[in-house]
């Protein structure tokens, strides 16, 4: 287990690599490498640092329980530039359109089923909560540098209210993330998993609310 304890996305890029191999399979399967090539402009990779249990106990989950070859064996986390380089523009925010913040793109495995090739509705909202949770994450560190919340607060997800729209069978997905809308210490943001056709499958409306007091 690495010596890394639960800290802020951005703490992450340039201090922990992105996991080996990643980029390498998404740029060469042709449907991730389609995605890939679409985006490129606006995001780039970053650590998905919660794929590394944490020596303070943290990220279990995505570290381990789900890093396997037959459940998440592949997951490539994309950051815009103006997050990862602390210069985001809160006025150009906007409820309509899409463009979204942070992506994650995962190969998803046959050991994650409810159904028969069909995979498991929680599974999906954790995979929203996860990305959406970063994207939040990183937009939290653009208001700490711009000097509006001095002190680090843990972020709480208030609801997760998920649209299943088509079922998901294991293959290759991306989770999308992007702001809404920011009300004090509640976020408000849109999250959405898209299968290799480009047809929406999962949706989510999504609030997380940072806690009152320096925690981190």
């Amino acid at each position: 287990m690495p010596d890394l304890e639960s800290h802020r996305l951005l703490d992450f890029i340039g201090k922990m690599p992105v996991e080996e191999g990643t980029v390498e399979f998404f740029s060469s399967a042709p449907q991730s490498k389609a995605y890939l090539d679409k985006c490129a402009a606006d995001l780039f990779p970053v650590p998905f640092y919660s794929r590394q249990p944490k020596s303070d106990g943290g990220d279990t989950f995505f570290g381990d329980t789900l890093k396997s070859a037959d459940t998440l064996p592949h997951a490539l986390l994309l950051l815009r530039h103006d997050i990862a380089s602390l210069r985001y523009n809160f006025d150009q925010v906007s409820a309509e359109g899409w463009r979204p913040d942070t992506v994650c793109l995962f190969q998803v495995g046959p050991k994650l089923n409810g159904y028969r090739d069909t995979t498991h509705g929680g599974l999906l909202a954790s995979l929203l909560d996860e990305v959406v949770g970063f994207n939040v994450d990183g937009l939290c560190s653009c208001i700490e540098a711009q000097g509006e919340n001095k002190p680090r607060t843990r972020l709480y997800t208030g609801y997760l209210n998920t649209s299943y729209r088509k079922p998901v069978s294991p293959g290759f997905y991306a989770v999308e993330s992007r702001l809404v809308k920011r009300d004090g210490r509640k976020w408000f943001l849109k999250g959405q998993i898209v299968g290799a056709d480009g047809a929406v499958y999962t949706e989510a409306d999504v609030l997380y609310i940072q806690s009152r007091d320096s925690l981190l």
